[in-house]
């Protein structure tokens, strides 16, 4: 069975937040996670925050459904129910995600603001529409629709939070306008940071 063979890989990642977290405050923290090369020592950065509530998901998941580790499950809930949220900042005068608590709030040139929404699957049409706005306001300011190393996150994650699909379509049709015939890009560059 293959979730009997994956088990204890994924115990042993569950393992591993269960030893870095931090709690403070009635609530899990993450501290020293560098959300992008070079950025630091940041706290909370937002898509480890739901790649972490993806791994305790799912270690709780295939737990129970291969009837072992009933002792960790109140652990890994507690970790699960506690995990720190997200922070958000002003950009352009709207409300977007921040990319991290402490230490790097923004990155110009690149999409980790938005890879908690895909490929963390962390928001969707269902979710609070305060999120929502939130996820329209940051992908509307941070518009890397054609990225060097994001687009395959961005586009996604565009749809996953319903933005406006007309934009998508002509954001897409520009995309794929801007390819060789196996798909890569062409010309794109990353920037420094902002």
């Amino acid at each position: 069975m293959y979730g009997k063979a994956l088990y204890p890989f994924v115990k042993d990642v569950a393992e591993f937040w269960e030893d870095y977290v931090k709690w403070e405050d009635d609530r899990c923290v993450i501290h020293g996670d560098a959300i992008h090369e070079g950025s630091g020592q940041d706290v909370n950065p937002i898509l480890s925050l739901d790649l972490v509530r993806n791994a305790l998901d799912l270690v709780l998941d295939m737990s129970s459904e291969l009837g072992v580790d009933a002792d960790r499950h109140a652990k890994w809930q507690d970790m699960l129910d506690n995990l720190s949220g997200w922070t958000t900042q002003q950009l352009d005068g709207k409300s977007v995600f921040r990319y991290t608590e402490t230490g790097t709030p923004w990155w110009r040139n690149n999409t980790l603001g938005i890879q908690h929404i895909h490929p963390g699957e962390a928001l969707g049409l269902a979710s609070d529409p305060r999120w929502i706005e939130v996820a329209h306001n940051t992908i509307g300011v941070m518009q890397r629709w054609l990225d060097g190393n994001g687009s395959n996150s961005f586009f996604p994650a565009a749809v996953r939070v319903g933005y406006n699909p007309g934009t998508i379509l002509d954001r897409l049709r520009r995309y794929t306008g801007n390819t060789y015939p196996n798909g890569f890009q062409r010309g794109t560059r990353t920037a420094s940071r902002t």
